[in-house]
């Protein structure tokens, strides 16, 4: 069994603090709650600089056993995997879990324990590990995402703030971290760009999150009905994007374009009447475009009930 060590080492102390300056803002628990996550890329370049492994290792391992442990093979394929170790204060086992290509932090995080996870005991070690490694596990989100989350698992969304509700669901504008943003599809050379207007805001969707009995039959409606409409793998133009749906606990959420400019009655009573030549071409290529959509969502499916409140006005 590793020997305890002592936490008020430089190396381990500068760790803590740098690793409580590194948290970012993430969701989390049973109603996706405010929580925090320490990002894969800041751990990378705080523990590949000025040989902080190094140190580490020599603060929690005695001389013996710290000859068997190499700080390249550490940084290659178990960083996530000894910053969860220094958190919860066994920094030690690194020198058992280097033995394990099955414990490497491509394998993270755990749902189960894994058979060569060591053993103690009283178990403490997986279940301190297991509870800790969220922080350092937060899941990326991707373009047609379709997971099932546990209430453990953290997701990379720095905010969210209520900005609507009906029916059974509520809808919330959410930001995303930019590191662990995939959910924008990738045009190929032979697909037209759905959005003739870049995004100034690629980080910033809607969160429409379903709870109760019909949750999940709720959420597989829109879900379907977004897949239907999708031109050549992504989002139609002129009408508000889909990018993915996922399940965490008992709430069954879809990932949609933040359209803030909100439905065609807001933008008739906002916009100035035209006036000039400009202006009126701008007006009705606008318009078209918008009836372009509409007729999309008609010629595509039937069950597309809500037709108008899913259509995006831009120029």
């Amino acid at each position: 069994m590793p020997q305890s060590y002592v936490q008020n080492n430089d190396a381990l102390q500068a760790f803590h603090k740098w690793r409580h300056s590194a948290k970012t803002p993430g969701l989390g628990g049973k109603d996706l709650d405010p929580t925090f996550f320490v990002p894969q890329s800041r751990l990378e370049t705080y523990l590949r600089s000025h040989d902080r492994v190094e140190n580490l290792l020599d603060a929690v391992l005695d001389p013996e056993g710290r000859h068997s442990v190499a700080a390249r093979y550490i940084r290659d394929n178990y960083l996530r995997t000894f910053a969860i170790l220094l958190y919860i204060g066994e920094g030690p086992w690194i020198s058992t879990f280097q033995q394990y290509r099955s414990l490497r932090d491509d394998k993270l995080p755990y749902d189960t324990e894994p058979a060569d996870f060591p053993k103690t005991h009283n178990s403490d070690l997986f279940t301190k590990f297991k509870a800790t490694q969220w922080q350092f596990c937060a899941m990326a989100l991707q373009y047609d995402m379709k997971d099932r989350f546990s209430p453990e698992v953290i997701l990379p969304i720095r905010s969210k703030t209520e900005i609507g509700s009906g029916g059974s669901a509520i809808i919330f504008k959410i930001v995303v971290d930019e590191a662990y943003n995939s959910l924008h599809p990738i045009v190929g050379q032979t697909s037209p760009n759905p959005n003739p207007n870049p995004n100034p805001n690629p980080n910033t969707f809607v969160l429409k999150t379903y709870r109760g009995n019909e949750a999940e039959s709720h959420q597989k409606v829109e879900r379907d009905a977004y897949v239907k409409l999708r031109w050549d793998g992504c989002p139609p133009p002129n009408i508000v994007a889909f990018y993915g749906s996922f399940i965490h606990g008992a709430s069954y959420n879809v990932i949609l374009e933040y359209a803030d400019g909100g439905n065609l009655n807001t933008f008739m009573k906002g916009t100035p009447r035209p006036e000039s030549v400009e202006d009126v071409l701008m007006f009705f290529g606008r318009l078209v475009r918008t009836l372009y959509g509409l007729q999309y969502i008609h010629g595509r499916t039937s069950k597309y009930r809500s037709a108008s409140q899913h259509l995006r006005v831009n120029g």
